[in-house]
């Protein structure tokens, strides 16, 4: 039988595409066997079908179930560690803050990209003494109380004057854990949830004074900050037995064109650009001394800080 012109180009047509179809099948078996086998995270991370995960440090799995951990740096390793047990001199990391309040007799120290806000946001009904955030993270934050007088037990007082006059709002039970400190203190945690919201307080006593903090990370962010967080709580010290050192000439040293700048005497002096901000006021009356880390800098009170952002305020 012979074929018109038409019946030729449909054949002709089949023809192509059944070989077209053979090449392209043939090509992905082959590339499926050349295909480089990853053998780094970052190779994983660039092969097809990869699935990463929102873990910290991030996971990836090819679609062979091979598994590749991100790498961190030793500082990123760093907030993986948890803290040393809490002693009478608690570790604390180099480059960190102390802050300290002479009212209360309480310090602790904290990294320097967490910001000190001494506004009262009514977390705890006494107000709070200082709270702290990262700037940019409002899903991390700390505060600390401050103390409140009572005869009662810790766990009376926990459950009377805390818990019950919060029953209405809260949306479970509260949990309780009875091994934790607070600095070297034996102390209670409190889990409190709201609406979905679930934040932690801690709450020690000490003679007749109930000391609380309060600290709240997403689970996005938690492994990240919740080794800061504990080093943080770790440091916090009532009634300091370390005293800083006092500002004397072969110790500390207030220097810059403004008095803005709070330094080691014995260290080379940090060049100044002698451009005048109205916050450098605030440094007249602050104490430059011998901070918990053992370097010199200006002591983090509620004065300062207080004055610091109500200059800022205005300069910017």
């Amino acid at each position: 039988m012979r074929l018109t012109a038409t019946g030729r180009l449909i054949f002709i047509l089949i023809g192509m595409i059944l070989f077209v179809g053979s090449g392209l099948i043939a090509y992905s078996f082959f590339k499926s066997k050349t295909a480089k086998i990853p053998s780094t995270f970052e190779e994983c991370e660039q092969t097809p079908g990869s699935i990463l995960s929102a873990s910290y440090p991030a996971v990836c799995m090819t679609k062979t179930g091979q598994r590749f951990v991100q790498p961190l740096s030793e500082e990123e390793k760093k907030f993986l560690n948890p803290p040393e047990e809490p002693t009478s001199s608690p570790y604390i990391p180099s480059g960190w803050l102390t802050y300290r309040d002479t009212e209360y007799g309480i310090s602790f120290s904290y990294p320097s990209d967490w910001q000190l806000d001494p506004e009262n946001h009514n977390i705890f009904s006494q107000g709070e003494i200082i709270n702290l955030q990262i700037l940019g993270e409002t899903s991390v934050a700390l505060s600390v109380a401050k103390p409140v007088p009572t005869d009662l037990s810790l766990e009376d007082w926990i459950d009377s004057e805390f818990i019950q006059p919060q029953l209405d709002v809260l949306t479970r039970d509260a949990k309780l854990t009875y091994n934790s400190t607070l600095g070297n203190q034996n102390a209670v945690q409190v889990q409190i949830c709201q609406q979905g919201d679930c934040n932690s307080f801690r709450f020690a006593k000490i003679g007749n004074q109930i000391y609380g903090i309060e600290f709240f990370t997403e689970k996005a962010t938690k492994p990240l900050y919740m080794s800061q967080i504990d080093q943080i709580i770790s440091s916090y010290n009532i009634n300091s037995s370390v005293k800083a050192g006092p500002i004397t000439s072969d110790k500390c040293l207030i220097g810059g064109c403004n008095g803005e700048i709070c330094q080691n005497a014995s260290d080379e002096p940090i060049a100044s650009i002698c451009l005048y901000l109205e916050e450098f006021e605030c440094y007249k009356n602050a104490e430059c001394t011998v901070q918990a880390e053992g370097n010199c800098g200006w002591t983090q009170s509620e004065e300062l800080l207080f004055c610091l952002n109500s200059k800022k305020s205005t300069t910017y």
